[in-house]
């Protein structure tokens, strides 16, 4: 007994000594993580209390938007009182390209630039894409990051914070509830719209080049680079829904169609039998 007390003492000693430090491996890393969570989140308190200048938009104010023409006055009114503003310091990352997101943002003061990345990039530094445009307070340019809320698709560019930024963010639990509301007229011009929106920041986003051309098809590599950059100019973005038929089996072909982002489905009929398919990105 005298020798097996002093044995068990030192085992329970070494045990709680392993313990201590699997522990301190573990938690250490996730109580930092949400110090630092809290200790971000005060400071943005306190940058938000110095900014005295915001007034939250109301209804006459989101009227002047064109994202929201139609709309009726108690839906802007509920807009109205979900916003929630943010203050960014400069420099700072509203979202980044390729993440998924549930909001949009609308603007209060100061000012955005949008960065993109150049293809198959994995870095998600600002450094390593290139400024393609700036965003400044008013305009219907003032409300931005809503193809993530209308379109379930991840963030097309990179935003970062100018000067004194303070933008309103709008939940897509919001806007959801409300677009079950609109006049059919009024949601079937807000998908146009939208879709249009899209099809002008294929342009300016992501310009269609020629090393792009001879990627996706491999007749045009042998086209001399002069002609491949005149087809280029040729090309017309177009946006699809999920669903909609690009091109029916049997019809004659009036367009070449280059995929920019996303996935299509290609079915094929054999014989009246039903249709296989595959998809290409």
């Amino acid at each position: 007994d005298l020798c097996i007390t002093p044995l068990f003492s030192l085992m329970s000693k070494r045990d709680t000594e392993t313990a201590h430090s699997v522990l301190g491996k573990l938690f250490v890393p996730m109580l930092r993580v949400k110090l630092n969570k809290k200790r971000k989140a005060r400071k943005k308190e306190q940058l938000l209390a110095s900014r005295k200048d915001i007034e939250r938009p109301g209804v006459p104010e989101l009227k002047e938007l064109e994202f929201f023409d139609g709309w009726q006055d108690h839906m802007l009114q509920t807009v109205s009182e979900s916003l929630v503003p943010v203050a960014y310091e400069e420099g700072e990352y509203v979202c980044m390209e390729g993440d998924w997101d549930n909001c949009m943002f609308l603007f209060g003061t100061g000012k955005v630039d949008i960065y993109v990345r150049p293809p198959k990039t994995k870095s998600r530094a600002s450094d390593d894409g290139f400024k393609v445009a700036s965003i400044l307070p008013g305009g219907p340019k003032s409300v931005f990051g809503e193809f993530a809320v209308l379109c379930n698709e991840p963030r097309s560019a990179t935003i970062v914070a100018g000067p004194d930024t303070t933008l309103w963010v709008l939940q897509s639990e919001t806007i959801s509830s409300i677009l079950t509301m609109l006049r059919p007229k009024t949601l079937k011009e807000l998908v146009r719209k939208t879709d249009e929106r899209r099809a002008q920041n294929m342009v300016k986003l992501r310009p269609l080049k020629p090393s792009t051309l001879i990627e996706s098809c491999s007749i045009f590599n042998q086209w001399p680079n002069e002609t491949l950059i005149t087809l280029c100019t040729q090309f017309t973005p177009v946006v699809f829904r999920p669903g909609h038929k690009v091109i029916e089996q049997d019809e004659p072909g009036e367009a070449l169609y280059i995929i920019a982002s996303g996935t299509v489905s290609v079915r094929v009929r054999n014989n009246g039998d039903d249709a296989s398919s595959s998809s290409d990105e």
